[in-house]
């Protein structure tokens, strides 16, 4: 039941996060909202914008496989990766 609790409060904190981000979008300031975005990657998921700009797709691979996230923690990722 803990667990079930962190992964839920962890889920709604990102949530909260994309939805500053996408309001920060809608009001035209696109600069503040890709700080956000880049700070969240880094905090949350641990995952330097440099890997997820590169074009090398190994990069990527080769974070994914180091990082052994969670399968909640992928779908976040997923979420954020998405909008």
């Amino acid at each position: 039941m803990y667990r079930k609790d962190l992964i839920t409060a962890e889920i709604q904190k990102l949530a909260e996060v994309l939805a500053r981000i996408m309001g920060l979008k809608l009001e035209g300031k696109l600069k503040d909202a890709q700080v956000m975005f880049d700070e969240t990657m880094e905090k949350s998921f641990i995952l330097p914008v440099d890997i997820l700009e590169s074009s090398n797709l190994s990069d990527f691979e080769n974070w994914l496989e180091s990082a052994n996230l969670p399968p909640e923690k992928l779908d976040s990722l997923s979420e954020f990766l998405y909008y």
